[in-house]
């Protein structure tokens, strides 16, 4: 089964799981893996899990829901800024349109879309 970002809400729940998982597992593997040789695909899988996460709908949220999920949405636009410019500072991006380009600066979302699409592309 093919999950990403842009899955129906029972699968952004599997996606989310998967994701955690795999980050809690790497950093066992390697406390400092955002700073090593596989600090790229931590930051990805983290920028996918916290916009999985953010896009997830919530039936009959409560106020505290609310204030989470409001911090959730700085935490995805810091994770997906934080993948950019790791892309752009190492010329590491993988997708069609390359981290340089200016289209990024505004769409980070999108940025993280079109990396994680790839990423998981090659895992299958």
């Amino acid at each position: 089964m093919d999950l990403n970002i842009d899955s129906a809400p029972a699968s952004q729940s599997d996606a989310v799981l998967r994701e955690i998982t795999a980050l809690y597992r790497l950093h066992v593997e390697d406390p400092d893996i955002a700073s090593g040789p596989r600090g790229r695909e931590y930051l990805l899988r983290q920028a996918a899990a916290v916009m999985i996460m953010a896009a997830t709908p919530v039936d009959e949220p409560t106020p505290a829901m609310l204030e989470l999920r409001a911090e959730g949405h700085l935490y995805t636009v810091e994770a997906a800024h934080a993948l950019l410019q790791y892309d752009r500072l190492h010329n590491t991006s993988r997708g069609a349109v390359p981290a340089r380009d200016e289209q990024w600066d505004t769409d980070t979302a999108g940025y993280v879309r079109q990396e994680y699409r790839v990423w998981r592309a090659k895992k299958q």
